[in-house]
């Protein structure tokens, strides 16, 4: 007869699975995550680190909600100015040829560049009012700004590549800055382009390096007037 122990059940052994181990993938739910670039994939951080991360966003969206509203209310306020309205009806005489122009915010007053210098035209009664003029100077860009009452700012670039700061008030004209002055022509660096910001405060100037172009930033109240004025 059977031995007592040989009656017993086999004993079976299992591997017990681990939790937390994912189901496996489905190849066609997964197809468009294999695809995805590992170099692009970014671990989630651990807290503290992912609160600061939505502190920092929520900080950001508002501010940026304020400066979108304050563009919009600039852009709204802009729009309501009325662009002045400079009609000649009398023809106003110059040295030379005009190479350029640029006419001041509130309308009553026109900058010309010419071969030996520039000029302030009135807009009101047409005439010259000032020039200043120096030999082998030939303004071929302009641009000016308001910078109180009956008071301006005026930024020349020559055909040399030499950038000027004047400024006009009680029709004398004073030359307040020469951006790139160099006593070695060779050695200096051609300004292309200058601009003046609203109300005259910086002046940015677009210089060409050779090998590369740059833009410089002045605080023009650190300019001081060279020479005499010119009427």
């Amino acid at each position: 007869p059977p031995s007592p122990s040989s009656s017993r059940c086999p004993l079976l052994y299992t591997r017990k699975v681990p939790t937390g181990i994912p189901e496996p993938w489905d190849s066609e739910d997964s197809a468009d995550e294999e695809r995805v670039d590992p170099d692009l994939l970014h671990d989630s951080l651990p807290q503290p680190f992912r609160m600061i991360g939505k502190v920092l966003d929520g900080v950001l969206d508002r501010a940026w909600g304020v400066i979108s509203d304050r563009e919009a209310a600039r852009v709204t306020e802009r729009s309501r100015r009325k662009i002045p309205q400079v009609e000649f009806s009398d023809e106003v005489k110059l040295p030379v040829k005009a190479n350029c122009l640029a006419c001041t915010d509130d309308g009553k007053y026109v900058f010309v560049g010419f071969s030996c210098g520039i000029s302030v035209i009135s807009a009101v009664g047409h005439v010259r009012t000032a020039t200043w003029e120096q030999d082998r100077v030939e303004i071929i860009s302009i641009h000016c700004t308001c910078l109180g009452e009956m008071a301006y700012l005026i930024a020349t670039v020559d055909d040399m590549g030499v950038s000027r700061v004047f400024a006009y008030y009680a029709d004398y004209i004073y030359l307040i800055k020469l951006i790139n002055e160099t006593k070695e022509r060779n050695k200096r660096n051609n300004c292309t382009k200058i601009e003046l910001s609203e109300g005259g405060d910086y002046a940015a100037v677009l210089i060409d390096c050779k090998y590369f172009f740059c833009i410089a930033y002045f605080r023009t109240s650190a300019f001081k007037v060279k020479g005499q004025p010119r009427i």
